[in-house]
């Protein structure tokens, strides 16, 4: 919607317009039926334009005129993705995000939703793409969407994958990273059952958008735990962080490289040790 990018070009000036479009967006979503697809595309872009405008007021220093209405809409989003959309609805992607717009509005506040949404998030983001590579001489067997690529030593290759399940996974990440960053500490009660999926896809060999994000959560899951515990976790990462660096490094795809070497060092930084102090412990046994 046209609302939604004006929001996202003039971000803290569009405050002003939010009790102008928020109640009309949000009656549209208790109104409309989300039964055929062009009313789920409907739904889907409202939800996006709520996402920008709540974007647009988040770093407002008196967040009073706005709390209630996004209290709302966090609470709907969040009953409507727990009761688990069809794998080709536009609004599962679009209610991720916009619920990740909502955790940077409410911040430590948004603990009280997360029971409704772990379970959902943890079934997405565990999703199996199916991915498989073939020779372009074999038959097809699958359906999924598929495109042919050159690979070196193998000549022409046939490569597929669900789709629709790395959007869903993907929105799953996003809504994970965004939500740990802006909850802080009071993440720290989701770390341990989110922990082996955020470990698992740091060095996800199908999505660099998805390692990045699990890179990310890692940093905030550190952060939500304190010490002692974030210098172990630490710890136990530092043979992937090796294994993907020396990996990197061989294939000289100085990109991965970078975003391994910058989340090591944002690691350090969140668990507040001087160089020196770091070095010791990273070369214990």
């Amino acid at each position: 919607m046209l609302i939604g990018t004006i929001a996202d070009v003039i971000q803290q000036d569009f405050q002003q317009y939010f009790a102008t479009f928020i109640p009309i967006l949000v009656n549209l979503l208790t109104t409309v039926n989300g039964d055929l697809m062009d009313a789920k595309k409907l739904r889907a872009r409202a939800i996006n334009t709520i996402g920008s405008i709540i974007t647009s007021v988040s770093d407002n220093e008196d967040k009073e005129p706005f709390k209630a209405n996004v209290l709302e809409i966090t609470q709907h989003l969040s009953t409507t993705l727990q009761a688990r959309l069809s794998d080709d609805d536009p609004q599962d992607e679009s209610i991720k995000d916009t619920l990740a717009q909502c955790a940077g509005f409410l911040g430590t506040e948004f603990v009280q939703f997360m029971p409704m949404l772990l379970d959902q998030l943890i079934v997405d983001a565990q999703l199996d793409l199916d991915f498989k590579m073939e020779s372009v001489d074999m038959p097809s067997t699958t359906e999924n969407m598929e495109m042919k690529v050159k690979v070196k030593g193998l000549g022409e290759q046939r490569v597929s994958m669900n789709t629709d399940a790395l959007v869903r996974k993907t929105g799953a990440f996003a809504v994970l990273e965004k939500i740990s960053d802006n909850m802080g500490v009071a993440f720290g009660p989701f770390v341990e059952p989110l922990l082996p999926i955020i470990s698992s896809h740091m060095a996800y060999e199908h999505s660099r958008a998805i390692r990045k994000l699990s890179l990310k959560t890692f940093k905030s899951m550190l952060v939500a735990v304190g010490e002692p515990q974030n210098v172990q976790l630490l710890q136990q990462s530092m043979p992937m962080y090796v294994e993907q660096l020396t990996k990197a490094l061989s294939r000289h795809d100085e990109k991965t490289a970078k975003v391994l070497i910058k989340s090591l060092a944002n690691n350090l930084r969140a668990i507040g040790r001087v160089n020196e102090q770091n070095t010791q412990f990273l070369t214990q046994d």
